[in-house]
């Protein structure tokens, strides 16, 4: 069967928060028999916009996570809710604002802390996709319909349909369990858990100073290497970039604390420059000088 699969590209979001007033206008002092009942106005929230900023001035990235109920593929809060909470055979997972009613307890069911509790309508409530408007036609959530930047989007697809999206758009899921078997997935997650090394390359010619357009900059693992940044054994080359127009490169995808890295850029009739980096969190190298004509 095709299933609803709500799709985040954190690379798109530009922390506008559509997201959440959307969500908020078609549930807020709005009962759904079945599904939910009233949003409480404040407090309660069924999507978080958490950001994160890497990197120093000027070489600086800031993304944002819109995160709510994932509707797991193994959802913990089955288990634990003793009837209150299921997995339909389409992948939502509901909370049953009957069987939840005045069981705040059930919060806790939710390891990743996506169930809130309301005080106006005194039920454990979350994320329902907005089923009750995709069970009468609605091809997506409020959600991705307020979305301006295309950040979210929404497709319906079987399970091996959407296992190929997820491996050729590189679609993971937030928790454990495959992003086919979970409704809400998200792509360029790693903009967010990892961090990068940048930096600018400029060059003198004729005692004028420009930016270095299309040298190759590569990133080494450093094992063994010189602390100095003098060429040393077992150095494994992680990525090769170009500068782009204005001289700029970055390495994403890396590891917090992730150790010893040397950054080597192209120097046009001379040796590479060398510069030894210990990655900690993201960090931006600055302008690095290179020989040879732009």
């Amino acid at each position: 069967m095709k299933k609803p699969h709500l799709v985040i590209d954190v690379a798109l979001c530009q922390g506008c928060n559509n997201c959440f007033l959307a969500c908020k206008d078609e549930h807020a002092g709005n009962d759904w028999p079945g599904y939910a009942k009233s949003q409480s106005p404040l407090g309660e929230r069924w999507i978080e916009i958490p950001y994160r900023e890497r990197g120093q001035y000027p070489l600086i990235d800031v993304t944002y996570r819109p995160t709510m109920c994932t509707h797991c593929a193994d959802a913990p809060c089955v288990p634990r809710s003793d009837g209150a909470i299921g997995k339909r055979a389409d992948g939502i997972v509901l909370i049953d604002p009957e069987k939840a009613a005045g069981r705040e307890e059930l919060v806790k069911a939710c390891p990743y802390g996506m169930i809130a509790w309301s005080e106006e309508s005194g039920v454990a409530q979350k994320c329902t996709l907005c089923a009750h408007l995709l069970d009468s036609g609605w091809t997506k959530p409020r959600c991705v319909q307020a979305c301006g930047p295309g950040a979210l989007s929404f497709v319906w697809e079987t399970d091996h349909e959407f296992a190929k999206r997820a491996a050729a758009d590189g679609v993971e899921a937030l928790h454990p369990g495959d992003p086919e078997h979970t409704a809400v997935g998200y792509k360029n997650l790693t903009r967010f858990e990892s961090c990068f090394i940048a930096g600018s390359v400029a060059v003198e010619h004729n005692g004028i100073v420009d930016c270095a357009s299309g040298r190759a900059a590569t990133l080494k693992h450093a094992a063994g290497s010189a602390a100095d940044g003098a060429a040393g054994a077992g150095e494994e080359t992680v990525q090769t970039v170009l500068t782009d127009a204005f001289g700029d490169f970055k390495f994403d995808g890396l590891k917090s604390g992730s150790g010893e890295y040397v950054v080597e850029v192209a120097s046009n009739g001379h040796g590479p420059a060398r510069i030894a980096v210990k990655l900690g969190e993201s960090v931006n190298l600055g302008t690095i000088m290179v020989g040879g004509e732009r």
